[in-house]
């Protein structure tokens, strides 16, 4: 499995941390964009979402997961987060 992390500038000082889990194939059956719950982040190495996204990889799909404003790896207020 591949592993990219990714950064979105959400304005001058905030952004949002992300990673895209695929593999070597050049086409996918489809990408999933995944989101954590309210207080949760996008899971780490044996957290489910991470997990997850390794089963899913295995059938074929691409995977986007990202920590919202204020959680996990993303800067900002968690009452910013949309």
């Amino acid at each position: 499995m591949i592993i990219e992390r990714f950064k979105i500038n959400v304005d001058e000082k905030d952004f949002i941390i992300g990673h895209i889990h695929y593999n070597d194939k050049k086409t996918y059956k489809a990408t999933i964009i995944t989101n954590h719950g309210l207080f949760a982040h996008q899971g780490y190495e044996g957290d489910k979402f991470y997990e997850l996204s390794k089963e899913l990889v295995n059938l074929n799909y691409k995977i986007i997961r990202f920590d919202c404003r204020g959680r996990g790896l993303s800067s900002g207020k968690f009452e910013h987060s949309t």
